[in-house]
């Protein structure tokens, strides 16, 4: 009986194996620089002080200053709302609170490791999105263009503002589950050995939940684990989700969309939220597509002097004025257009083109923000260095000698880098503290009451009276019809003792429609000056028009103005409240105060 011979079927084998010592050293080796590079750029913000938004989220909000390891103090941090539903963000400033309390330094150092590690993040995600796509790409070039990827869009001064301002730790924060997720889905779907697929799919679904209860716009997230579906797991490779599959995952965002908008009566709160703007629904929508076209701008020519905490954004009123309005919405239109076209011979690049668009799509859409935050770039932004790159690849592949096209592209990007991460530093140093800040948002935006109004406020809080009375006095004139610079000026000329010329400054306020702060700032200036009724009155608003009614601060000076004028019962009414609504320590001067004057007050209104 004759034997077959067996024939041997030969393996492909892969001489550029991504799993060879020398492909791991190299890979830490990019990631350990992409940390040096950003602690040299960053080395300078370690001490900048708080800003802005940092007062009303940590410094101001009891919710996040823990001062003992408790089960309730985690549970109040959790259920903080002073910035939106974003508890994985405040139980952060809560750890940090409890273990430094308002010591700047390690809420930065925290921030910064979330950023190292964003880094290192768009890194891996780069080279796993560049080897689906070009498979003929060696590994040494994949790792190249990752790290460059990375490094540029990194080191970039335009993310000092979701890095030195520490409450964008929020955005840092879901950019971090964000691009985790997506990484994780990566390997779940190239069905990598290395870990349990369960394990993988659990982790990428925990981590996209944090994400989004880390700040919202990261609810796009499914969006983007569509994409990158359709366009790196073709049928060659790793079968595609089936249409089921998408449609399943389109009503569940559908359903989601739904059930929220719902529970939180979103049309209620955007129809709240526009009234405290000076700008409409339909401007805000119109002026988008300018603010895009503005950040990716900022993106490519990041140069300090274009950068600012708050950017005098001039609205559009129609398609028409101003006429950029069109031409930016045309740009827009076609440069998706161009990447949906191209997008089967450069797919990473026209993903990265999407990427850019969905990543702005809520910040940028009908809800009533500010119009302009640099910040908003930062996730958004990875999509113009790995698209750019992804481009690089192309050329890498067809170009000339090899060496010689390594040798071009390090000894043009890395220069560049470096330039960036200088420039990075400088930003920072404007960063140090609030007047540094607002004098430099000053000088690039002189026009801009609002601009004028917070350095008032920062150079008052610095000791320095008539810069402040200049700063406030710059934006009465540029705005008249704004209250708020009128009763810092007014609180400016109280402090020194100029009661005439605070009277006389606060007569021309409108007291129709103001913030809960001008309010009690108003009653204030009333009390203080023996105008006890209209002290009670504005009060009275600034409770009303508070967030559920919790002024506490206020009650508490309402409280005192009813014992000052013999009303005794609403006096300890006002006590009482006070005590209800009060988040911060439980023994402060205030609380025991409240408590003795309500003991005191029993025996009077029994």
């Amino acid at each position: 009986m004759k034997m077959r011979r067996r024939k041997r079927v030969s393996k492909s084998r892969n001489n550029d194996s991504s799993h060879s010592p020398s492909s791991a050293y190299s890979l830490w080796l990019y990631l350990l620089t992409l940390i040096g590079v950003n602690a040299l750029a960053y080395s300078n913000s370690f001490e900048a002080s708080w800003h802005f938004d940092d007062l009303p989220n940590i410094i101001g909000n009891p919710s996040v200053q823990m001062t003992s390891w408790s089960w309730n103090g985690l549970v109040e941090a959790l259920s903080s709302r002073t910035g939106g539903v974003r508890p994985v963000a405040y139980l952060t400033f809560a750890i940090n609170y409890y273990f430094s309390g308002q010591e700047v330094f390690s809420y930065h150092v925290v921030n910064f490791l979330l950023h190292a590690l964003n880094a290192c993040l768009v890194l891996v995600l780069v080279e796993r999105l560049l080897e689906l796509a070009y498979r003929d790409l060696k590994r040494r070039d994949r790792a190249l263009l990752s790290f460059l990827t990375a490094l540029l869009w990194s080191v970039s001064p335009l993310h000092t503002q979701s890095v030195t301002y520490i409450v964008q730790r929020m955005n840092l924060l879901s950019a971090f589950f964000y691009l985790l997720s997506v990484v994780l889905f990566v390997e779940w779907r190239r069905r990598q050995p290395s870990m349990p697929r369960h394990l993988l799919l659990g982790a990428g679904l925990l981590t996209g939940l944090l994400a989004v209860l880390s700040k919202e716009n990261a609810l796009v997230l499914p969006v983007t684990i569509l994409l990158v579906d359709y366009y790196f797991f073709n049928k060659c490779t790793v079968p595609r989700f089936s249409s089921r599959t998408w449609l399943i995952a389109i009503l569940a965002m559908t359903a989601v969309v739904w059930v929220l908008a719902v529970g939180y009566d979103v049309p209620e709160r955007i129809a709240v939220g526009y009234r405290a703007r000076d700008f409409t629904l339909e401007e805000r929508l119109l002026t988008q597509p300018r603010v895009i076209v503005f950040y990716l701008s900022l993106v490519l020519w990041p140069l300090p002097s274009r950068l600012a905490l708050y950017h005098d954004f001039p609205h559009s009123v129609s398609l028409w004025f101003p006429w950029t309005t069109l031409l930016s919405l045309v740009s827009l239109l076609s440069l998706l257009i161009v990447a949906w076209y191209f997008r089967r011979r450069f797919p990473v690049s026209s993903f990265f083109v999407v990427w850019i668009l969905l990543n702005l799509s809520i910040e940028s859409s009908f809800f009533p923000l500010e119009m302009v935050f640099e910040h908003r770039t930062y996730l958004p932004s990875i999509g113009l260095f790995g698209g750019g790159l992804a481009l690089v690849a192309s050329w890498i592949r067809t170009g000339g000698p090899y060496l010689r096209r390594r040798a071009i592209l390090s000894a043009t990007l890395i220069p560049l880098a470096l330039a960036s991460g200088y420039m990075t530093w400088q930003r920072n140093e404007t960063w140090r503290d609030e007047v540094t800040l607002w004098s430099d948002n000053a000088a690039k935006y002189p026009n801009s009451f609002r601009v004028w109004t917070n350095l008032g406020s920062s150079l008052a809080n610095e000791g320095d009276s008539l810069g402040a009375e200049n700063a406030f006095k710059r934006s009465i004139s540029l705005n008249p019809e704004y209250s708020g610079s009128k009763v810092n000026l007014a609180l400016l000329f109280l402090n020194q003792g100029k009661t005439d010329e605070a009277l006389h400054v606060i007569e021309e306020v409108s007291a129709d429609k103001l913030p809960p702060s001008l309010y009690y700032n108003l009653g204030v200036i009333y009390g203080r000056t023996g105008q006890l009724n209209k002290a009670i009155e504005n009060y009275r608003k600034a409770i009303w028009y508070s967030h559920q009614g919790q002024y506490p601060e206020a009650a508490f000076n309402l409280a005192l103005i009813y014992l000052k004028i013999g009303n005794y019962l609403d006096a300890r009414l006002c006590f009482e409240y006070f005590l209800r609504i009060w988040k911060g320590e439980p023994e402060s001067e205030y609380a025991r105060e409240a408590r003795l004057q309500i003991q005191q007050l029993e025996a009077v209104t029994r």
